[in-house]
């Protein structure tokens, strides 16, 4: 899939790909803090006019979440801001992570985990 734009934040990388599609990379060696999680909303809010994104989120085997990070991840307003979330996991370890998230903080929105982004990315196509 074809970028139409690309952001970098102070921890992440953010392509998007459509009207609706914005994957997000951590960059190598930067460790995400709670601060960077409304960074990362006003640029997909600014890239998509205030339309709720597909999310294809990477999840490399260094992205750690502390139980804050995941709590503010989960929380209903952040719920608000999306329409579909796709999880792109490195590791049996992440794909635990991922899964925890999703039954602790049960998103009002779909979300799935993946083991590869063509995965991720077709789930997310289909999602009307």
């Amino acid at each position: 899939m074809i970028t139409k734009s690309q952001v970098e934040t102070r921890s992440s990388i953010i392509e998007q790909y459509d009207d609706e599609i914005l994957k997000i990379a951590r960059k190598q060696g930067v460790e995400m803090e709670i601060e960077d999680l409304d960074e990362i909303a006003s640029v997909y809010k600014e890239l998509l006019q205030n339309k709720q994104p597909k999310l294809l989120v990477i999840l490399d085997e260094e992205c750690n979440s502390d139980m804050s990070f995941m709590e503010k991840m989960g929380n209903s307003e952040r719920q608000l801001l999306k329409k579909a979330e796709a999880l792109v996991v490195s590791s049996l370890g992440k794909r635990l992570e991922a899964n925890f998230y999703i039954r602790r903080y049960k998103p009002n929105y779909p979300v799935a985990v993946f083991n590869n982004e063509e995965e991720g990315l077709a789930w997310l196509q289909s999602i009307d």
